[in-house]
């Protein structure tokens, strides 16, 4: 290879170099800015992180049960409340309410799970408010004075 070739391969050599530096600055320039942006929509951290707390997760399990009980439409609270609400958001309320759910299944099943569960308590809360216990015995257990 001749000194002059090498030159010239040397100069081709240096403008890909300053043209991928640029390349580069841009493409840090432009990840600086969509950080900036992302943080500045969600200050607090990522979006499934912000309403997560286990104090709000229990009084939404609380009030998804009471809306569920006074439901002529279960079908129509459990779409309207689980729905929208990433699978993210199910495993955390499972958690926080300890509640009995496989959380590596998918949304669907841990939902339909979550309604089984609804029901089962339904069935015991029904069951306990029909039978309430009498404080005077029946008439037919009093031995007759006869």
């Amino acid at each position: 290879m001749t000194r002059q070739i090498a030159k010239k391969l040397l100069q081709r050599l240096k403008k890909a170099q300053h043209t991928i530096s640029e390349v580069i600055g841009e493409l840090e320039a432009y990840l600086q800015q969509e950080t900036t942006e992302s943080a500045n929509k969600h200050p607090h951290g990522s979006k499934d992180a912000l309403s997560y707390d286990d104090a709000s997760l229990k009084q939404a399990w609380e009030a998804f049960n009471n809306k569920l009980v006074q439901s002529k439409n279960p079908d129509a609270v459990v779409s309207n409340f689980f729905k929208s609400k990433p699978k993210s958001y199910i495993q955390r309320l499972i958690a926080a309410n300890n509640l009995p759910v496989d959380t590596r299944v998918s949304k669907q099943q841990q939902i339909k799970q979550l309604v089984q569960l609804v029901k089962v308590g339904q069935a015991i809360r029904g069951n306990s408010h029909s039978q309430k216990p009498s404080s005077e015995p029946s008439s037919s257990s009093i031995p007759s004075s006869e």
